[in-house]
């Protein structure tokens, strides 16, 4: 406790029907002694339901911001995906007023994934999204907007945000290997932070020799992008880490 007291904080903004955030940065920074996250949540229920169809309520968003910073933390990530849905352009706005008004780095998880595609040299991507066919098309048009065409994808076709916390390795696994071998992409991503995608990553890197993006993952990634701290302790947690 006395490492933790005197330690450096980050924090995270959870989508508020999200039962994988906080559990999968804790096992990553697990591997950062003295580094821990506070975590605020914003409204977002299971149906979708809490933020506009398209952006934030970007007054709540700013205000469970802000109230991290009560903590003293030294970076923020947005870890939800919704900003790909809608564009990207939300998160840019949003980040950056965020940033503006904390005066702290203020990143989310779809702007942190196009950095770690360019990084990665990634060209073509393969999508899978626990939402309909259609979210998911979407999702790939987005991407492709910005430099990064979808060339395979598999929508788990579930209508509650809830359900996805629930999707098993099994079914990751198997997805994951179809859109391998469909199409051989660069990177394949797990979309959306309440799927459990970090349990799988290293074996299909290993498997697959492809990178495998667990969106979750990356919420912390582009905080310990921001504190300047390495990604060897990650190593083993995905390719992703060996960019830091």
């Amino acid at each position: 406790m006395d490492t933790l007291a005197k330690g450096r904080f980050v924090g995270q903004l959870v989508p508020s029907s999200n039962r994988t955030v906080e559990r999968t940065t804790e096992v990553l920074l697990g591997q950062y002694p003295g580094v821990a996250s506070c975590y605020a949540r914003i409204a977002y229920r299971p149906d979708g339901s809490g933020q506009p169809d398209v952006g934030y309520d970007a007054p709540a968003v700013l205000a469970a911001a802000e109230m991290l910073t009560h903590a003293e933390v030294e970076a923020i990530c947005w870890n939800g995906t919704k900003g790909a849905l809608d564009g990207f352009q939300v998160d840019r706005d949003l980040c950056a007023a965020a940033t503006a008004q904390l005066g702290i780095p203020v990143t989310s998880v779809s702007l942190d994934v196009l950095d770690i595609l360019r990084r990665l040299g990634a060209g073509r991507i393969a999508v899978i999204s626990q939402g309909a066919v259609a979210r998911t098309q979407r999702i790939g048009e987005c991407f492709g907007a910005q430099g990064f065409p979808m060339v395979a994808m598999r929508s788990l076709g579930l209508t509650s945000n809830l359900e996805a916390a629930r999707v098993t390795p099994a079914t990751l696994t198997e997805a994951v290997r179809g859109c391998v071998a469909d199409s051989a992409p660069d990177a394949v991503l797990i979309w959306g932070t309440n799927m459990p995608g970090l349990p799988v990553v290293a074996a299909l890197e290993a498997e697959l020799g492809v990178a495998v993006i667990d969106s979750c993952s990356v919420g912390i990634w582009g905080c310990l992008a921001a504190l300047k701290l390495g990604g060897a302790p990650l190593a083993n947690q995905g390719r992703i880490f060996g960019l830091l």
